[in-house]
C-alpha cells in the first residue's frame, strides 16, 4: 500500500510514502513534510492511499495559512 499526498497550493517533501508491504508490514514512517505557500489564505489538503488490488480511499482538510 501506497499514499499520495496533494496540495492546491505549497507543497509536500515527499508526495508518495509507503503504508506497508506484505512481506514486512506497516510502515510507521509513512508522514510527509509540507512546505508552507507564501500567499495567506485557505487551501486543500488531500491524501490518497492505495493498494495493490486496486483500492482506493482518500481524505481531504481545507487549512488557512496566516
Amino acid at each position: 500500500m501506497w499514499i499520495r499526498y496533494h496540495a492546491d497550493a505549497g507543497r509536500f517533501e515527499s508526495q508518495v510514502r509507503r503504508l506497508q508491504d506484505a512481506g514486512s508490514g506497516w510502515f510507521a514512517d509513512h508522514e510527509s513534510r509540507f512546505r508552507l505557500p507564501k500567499q495567506r489564505g485557505p487551501l486543500l489538503l488531500w491524501a490518497v492511499a492505495y493498494d495493490n488490488r486496486g483500492g482506493i480511499d482518500w481524505v481531504r482538510g481545507r487549512v488557512c495559512v496566516d
